[in-house]
């Protein structure tokens, strides 16, 4: 099974675990994020990093490629009204994952597998 995604962003390779959480800031760099238990995220840490409230994108729902569908984007629900800055990384990872034609994210944005965050 496939364990990494890479793709294309502003002419560089870019490569994410798709079994650890990475968050993606504004400024295009992204690091590993762990849980304080070690396995899932608490609201409470996801919102310490994201901000405000929290809006996922559940894979699932939107991709074809099997090794995706267990994948989320979190991301601050008002990072727009915000006034968050584009982030270009998040975007175009969305791009790659759902299809061209889907929405820019803004701030900074979490990509992670569901079994480290549950919104329930």
């Amino acid at each position: 099974m496939q364990t990494t995604i890479t793709f294309k962003h502003q002419g560089k390779d870019i490569t994410l675990p798709l079994d650890k959480a990475t968050v993606i800031s504004v400024d295009g760099t992204f690091k590993e994020l762990e849980p304080k238990n070690g396995k899932t995220f608490t609201y409470s840490e996801i919102r310490d990093t994201i901000g405000n409230i929290i809006e996922p994108i559940c894979l699932r729902y939107y991709t074809n490629k099997p090794e995706l569908k267990k994948m989320n984007f979190i991301m601050d629900e008002e990072g727009v009204i915000n006034g968050s800055d584009w982030n270009h990384l998040a975007s175009n990872l969305l791009k790659v994952t759902i299809g061209p034609n889907v929405v820019e994210l803004f701030g900074t944005v979490i990509f992670l597998p569901n079994k480290m965050f549950r919104m329930y």
